[in-house]
């Protein structure tokens, strides 16, 4: 998220300024910031990644502790959330590229190595 946000604000923003001041002719560009995404992802202290550094050392935290955490911390999100009714243990995240679908099974054990 933070590359494609550095791409878009190089890509769209500073070039653009750049064409303006030398009088190039061109079409604006209208490009979405993903800047919410980013706050989703790594805000502190209640950011996913927050969340599952914080699961990862809390003594019997398990891979259902975390999904309840994440599900319960990001229920009014559109960034973060359960990706149907019957997720069971998965969540999405809508990265600017689009929707992907993590699970939380052996999310804990993979993030401790």
């Amino acid at each position: 998220e933070k590359l494609q946000q550095h791409f878009n604000a190089h890509m769209f923003t500073q070039e653009q300024y750049l064409y303006s001041s030398e009088g190039i002719s061109w079409t604006h560009i209208k490009w979405q910031d993903n800047q919410h995404i980013i706050e989703s992802l790594a805000k502190k202290p209640l950011g996913l990644f927050c969340l599952v550094d914080s699961e990862c050392i809390t003594p019997g935290a398990t891979d259902e502790t975390l999904y309840t955490k994440i599900v319960s911390s990001f229920k009014n999100s559109k960034v973060v959330y359960k990706p149907g009714r019957f997720a069971g243990t998965d969540f999405a995240v809508a990265h600017y590229a689009g929707e992907v679908v993590y699970s939380t099974e052996t999310f804990l054990e993979k993030n401790t190595d």
